[in-house]
């Protein structure tokens, strides 16, 4: 295929991780190019962590961003909802009146829950120095490795890595538990046992929700403006379709309609759909679930709640996770069959779509700390994987380390002196 046009960089994704890593690249003199795909690349999930995230500042700034994002930002945080199958209620940011509503709703597990969130305040801050930026997150070879067990040691999360130490006994705890998991984007539900990335995940949501103005979308526009801005270009209407794969590397991308674009280094904003793009055998199979969009009538849905919005009824003795979007629920079995729907829900009136494969891998670790739902560095030679698909539950933490981490990578390859070009 002829290469219409060379870039320094392509970014395959139009997603807040995408459009943050490529307007970076952008203000540092690199040129960039955004090619979406068409459909949705991540799961469109609350936007929250923007009080708790400590590398979001300092992007902010460099992208010249602060004081936009600040000015989206309106009214106080909102509460998560919650609901059980037995019980609902809202999960507050506010820590006394979390207390309070924790009090009444559990009034014979008031302690433990309380004692669990306690722990989860003073754990949670932790892990900043790890997700400040300054740590390389490739999970590839063994200097990572050995530098997230030195963090881990020194600091004090040694006892919960590789550990199975229960959130708790009580099966009403776990429950809500997992469905605060659900909430933050681990639709697997999350491990039966504490682990530091579920633990961090429950700290920025103990912050609540911030309300932005226009939502995500708000927020991915806003990067885009100042994107365009930046010298760097958007493909509006070209939708990214095709990659031409030669000797482990990304060689160039063909759109819908023949335009072909190449590029140096790629960067894939996340999501197993997008990552199916690319040949299986580059990437290699990934676990998932089976999603079901159901329309639900009105009165079995979790009333009067809105997204965001945990709720986990129960199938005999397994939890099904599910959450209200666009008018309907999607409900996830955390096996790889088919949900009866019917014996779900005591109604008559289902209206079932196709079960399609969950964008959401599965619970597979492939770092110390289980940040990672899959490597961020791609097994080509030239692409790197971002996304809050990559590091899944951790909001826009997720989205900022990764885009930032990309970002770096690819500054530090274009200003190498290898003799045949810089290096991923």
């Amino acid at each position: 295929m002829a290469i219409s046009e060379h870039y320094d960089v392509l970014i395959v994704g139009r997603t807040v991780a995408g459009l943050m890593a490529a307007t970076l690249l952008a203000k540092r003199r690199l040129r960039v190019r955004v090619l979406d795909v068409g459909f949705s690349p991540e799961p469109d999930l609350p936007v929250f962590g923007l009080e708790t995230t400590p590398l979001l500042h300092p992007l902010l700034d460099e992208m010249g961003l602060v004081h936009d994002v600040r000015t989206r930002i309106f009214g106080p945080p909102t509460a998560v909802n919650i609901a059980l199958s037995d019980r609902r209620f809202a999960f507050p940011p506010d820590a006394r009146k979390r207390a309070q509503i924790l009090g009444e709703v559990f009034p014979d597990e008031q302690d433990p829950l309380l004692e669990l969130f306690s722990f989860i305040e003073r754990f949670g801050p932790k892990m900043d120095s790890m997700l400040d930026g300054e740590l390389d997150f490739s999970a590839d070879g063994f200097r990572a490795t050995r530098g997230l067990q030195r963090l881990a040691e020194e600091s004090g999360l040694d006892d919960l890595v590789g550990q199975t130490r229960s959130w708790s006994e009580n099966q009403i705890i776990s429950d809500f538990v997992k469905a605060l998991l659900a909430v933050s984007g681990r639709l697997d539900g999350g491990p039966d046992y504490m682990t530091p990335a579920a633990i961090r995940s429950l700290w920025h949501l103990c912050f609540g929700i911030p309300r932005i103005r226009d939502g995500r979308r708000g927020l991915e526009d806003l990067l885009a403006q100042k994107l365009l801005t930046s010298g760097g270009t958007i493909e509006e209407h070209r939708i990214a379709d095709q990659f031409d794969i030669r000797r482990k590397r990304i060689k160039s991308i063909q759109t819908t309609d023949g335009a072909v674009f190449g590029g140096d280094a790629v960067i894939v904003s996340g999501g197993m759909n997008t990552l199916n793009m690319l040949a299986g055998e580059v990437i290699g199979a990934v676990e998932t679930a089976t999603l079901n969009r159901v329309a639900i009538p009105a009165y079995e849905r979790p009333q009067p709640f809105l997204d965001p919005c945990g709720w986990i009824p129960r199938l005999g003795h397994a939890p099904v996770l599910a959450r209200p979007q666009d008018g309907t629920v999607a409900l996830l079995s955390v096996d790889t069959g088919s949900l009866p729907i019917e014996q779900l829900v005591p109604a008559t009136n289902i209206a079932r779509s196709e079960a399609i494969e969950s964008p959401w891998s599965g619970p597979a670790q492939l770092d110390t700390f289980g940040f990672c739902s899959s490597a961020l560095r791609s097994p080509l030679k030239n692409t790197l994987l971002i996304g809050e698909s990559m590091m899944p539950g951790l909001g826009i933490e997720g989205a900022c380390l990764t885009a930032y981490q990309a970002a770096e990578a690819v500054t530090a390859s274009k200003a190498s002196r290898w003799p045949f070009g810089g290096k991923l």
